[in-house]
């Protein structure tokens, strides 16, 4: 009772307004929330950001909790870069990219499980990571995620992965986190120096470990990046972490949508199944309504 308690407590620090009505899709549906996040505020960052979470069509009527897909976009890019807005000056190169649509194909063709996709806005000035931004999505954004939703909130229900930027964010989140996610995704991503052991930060892995999904091409226009990102699968062979690496001729852009599908149907293979929420006689059985009695 207590962290769920703490939980509330949490996300009683945003102020979160939901600002847009729900943009119904073909299936799923995508809902957009503004939110000023206390912790960005105290570290001198623009504090009022939108957040966006994709829905699966069974969710309104279904009594199931779900994973959740936390997708990071990279550098310059919003929340909304992964529906449909790409990059400023780069949305010819990536293309358009529908996470929603993604979601809904490969659910109905029973590729992956329903989950739950959430796109933050991680959007700062400069490229390398400020400390900040993962606290805002460790100990702000998933609390809110997990306090309105129907989730499971357990570390082996989450998976977070990220493009360039992202994927660093990614990275750097889970490591330094593993108790709160179980899967790391990263497409191209740009870390500005070589990865070594220290971005695990002395956790214990034997007790969290992490699963990792690593894509880089090489004719990417930083031709530092396929060399980072081959020093990290180094490390996380020399630290006999599970990772998949997939390196092919691609550029920074032009392969993302492919490999992100396919990642996702990796994640869908570890993450927690759907979990019923309500036992046959009507009482809320599940972490869900523990934390709904709780609020």
């Amino acid at each position: 009772m207590e962290e769920f308690c703490l939980l509330a407590c949490t996300v009683a620090l945003l102020f979160i307004a939901l600002i847009v009505q729900p943009v119904a899709f073909a299936k799923g549906k995508v809902e957009h929330y503004q939110i000023t996040s206390k912790i960005l505020a105290d570290a001198g960052q623009p504090a009022s950001r939108e957040l966006s979470v994709y829905l699966p069509e069974e969710y309104d009527t279904s009594e199931a909790a779900y994973s959740v897909f936390y997708l990071l976009h990279g550098w310059t890019g919003t929340n909304r870069t992964f529906l449909g807005q790409g990059y400023p000056h780069y949305g010819e190169l990536i293309g358009e990219i529908y996470i929603n649509e993604i979601m809904d194909r490969l659910i109905k063709q029973q590729l992956i499980r329903p989950m739950l996709v959430v796109l933050p806005d991680v959007k700062r000035s400069t490229p390398p990571v400020i400390p900040a931004y993962r606290d805002y999505l460790v100990e702000e954004i998933i609390p809110f995620v997990d306090t309105r939703y129907r989730t499971i909130p357990r570390r082996n229900a989450r998976a977070i992965a990220g493009h360039s930027v992202g994927g660093n964010d990614a990275v750097l989140t889970a490591c330094s986190r593993p108790d709160m996610f179980s899967l790391v995704g990263a497409y191209t991503a740009y870390y500005g120096r070589t990865p070594t052991k220290d971005i695990f930060q002395e956790n214990d892995m034997g007790l969290f470990s992490l699963r990792f999904w690593i894509y880089v091409g090489t004719n990417d226009q930083n031709t530092s990046i396929p060399f980072w990102n081959r020093s990290l699968v180094q490390v996380l062979e020399e630290m006999n972490l599970p990772h998949t690496y997939i390196e092919d001729d691609g550029t920074h852009w032009n392969h993302i949508k492919q490999r992100l599908e396919e990642s996702i149907v990796f994640f869908s293979e570890y993450l927690s199944p759907p979990v019923v929420s309500v036992e046959p006689n009507g009482k809320l059985a599940t972490i869900w309504g523990r934390m709904k009695q709780a609020q």
